[in-house]
């Protein structure tokens, strides 16, 4: 299952379209501490999380560890509209395993997450 947290509803609709097009569970959220709820009471079915790096409530400084706290093999594939520091992958274990400029093309989210789930392609 992937999980999608964004505050944007229709970011969270048609990757979510897209993706069950392509044959992927997803469950989405647009408020980071529900999602974060539903993430650690199904942390064993979450197989890749696409996190949007800045939302009204919260940042990616609250809400990276909060998701390796529950799971610190977390594949977390970050998304954002606005620059992230360069040094963000280092100070957080090499848990951001890729990042997507928004607006993103949907076939490179596609081909990340196919990346993430099965790694040798």
């Amino acid at each position: 299952m992937l999980l999608i947290i964004d505050d944007d509803k229709n970011i969270l609709n048609i990757c979510k379209t897209i993706l069950e097009m392509n044959d992927y569970n997803v469950k989405i959220f647009e408020n980071f501490h529900s999602a974060l709820s539903f993430y650690r009471k199904n942390k064993e079915k979450i197989t890749a999380i696409l996190l949007d790096m800045y939302q009204p409530d919260t940042n990616y400084i609250v809400t990276i560890p909060a998701l390796l706290a529950v799971n610190p093999e977390a594949k977390i594939i970050g998304m954002s509209g606005s620059p992230i520091p360069e040094d963000l992958i280092k100070e957080n274990n090499n848990s951001i395993k890729y990042f997507l400029k928004k607006p993103f093309v949907l076939k490179d989210l596609i081909d990340i997450i196919a990346k993430i789930i099965t790694p040798n392609i």
